[in-house]
């Protein structure tokens, strides 16, 4: 299983529309491609909120690599483009379960996107 994990900075000010466009925009997206698993968005209250920020993980499960890396890129820029004023930029962190490195499913033997 590969789970992508995804870190936005949101304006606190915006969380609550950022929340509505990711899930309008994005859900149905990725629940058509084959291989996904299924998704979760945590949010982490700032504990000093001088910034104005909320961080938002998104995590997204897949059932291998291959299924992953399989999403059209071209498919990934317009559902970001779709975001419109809400699409921010993403630090991303992945994570392979042990499977996944088996030779035979997909694993590329590393962690890195």
């Amino acid at each position: 299983m590969i789970i992508e994990q995804l870190t936005f900075t949101v304006p606190h000010e915006l969380l609550d529309h950022w929340l509505a466009a990711d899930a309008a925009v994005w859900d149905a997206m990725l629940a058509a491609q084959p291989g996904y698993l299924g998704k979760e968005v945590w949010i982490t209250e700032p504990h000093d909120d001088t910034a104005g920020t909320v961080e938002v993980q998104v995590i997204v499960r897949w059932t291998d690599r291959a299924q992953w890396k399989a999403v059209d890129p071209e498919l990934l820029s317009a559902t970001h483009a779709a975001m419109g004023e809400y699409a921010l930029a993403s630090r991303e962190t992945v994570h392979i379960t042990r499977d996944d490195l088996q030779p035979g499913r997909g694993g590329s033997g590393g962690a890195s996107a």
